[in-house]
């Protein structure tokens, strides 16, 4: 339904990928490791604001988005290639994992294309 990224899309989901994608792996490991209920509030606080800012569509610098003050982040324009291509970048926080499993390789070749093409909207994307 939504090929483009928009920060009101994050919770739009099938109910059942909610609950098992989306709910219980966000609260699984606060429950499991018996944080205080201030600290899961927060954390809660924080994951929400940072799948907005995933799916916002821009890149926002920082402190418009705290989360791009973090380097081995590429939050904003590695999700919006996942939506927009529907392949590979499946983290929405640290770009670490799809670089460890190796589901960002067409995201590379993308980066570099777009280098290559001078697209300006690419060309502080860290990678």
């Amino acid at each position: 339904m939504f090929k483009y990224t928009i920060g009101v899309a994050t919770e739009y989901c099938h109910p059942v990928e909610d609950f098992l994608g989306n709910t219980l792996s966000t609260i699984a490991g606060p429950l499991i490791l018996g944080c205080h209920l201030s600290v899961f509030w927060l954390y809660l606080t924080l994951k929400l604001w940072q799948s907005i800012d995933a799916h916002s569509g821009y890149n926002f610098p920082f402190p418009f988005s705290p989360f791009s003050f973090i380097r081995s982040m590429d939050c904003a324009p590695a999700h919006d290639y996942h939506h927009s291509h529907n392949e590979g970048n499946f983290g929405g926080f640290f770009i670490f994992w799809d670089w460890a499993c190796g589901t960002d390789d067409w995201y590379g070749k993308f980066l570099e294309k777009r280098k290559r093409e001078k697209h300006s909207a690419y060309q502080n994307v860290i990678r």
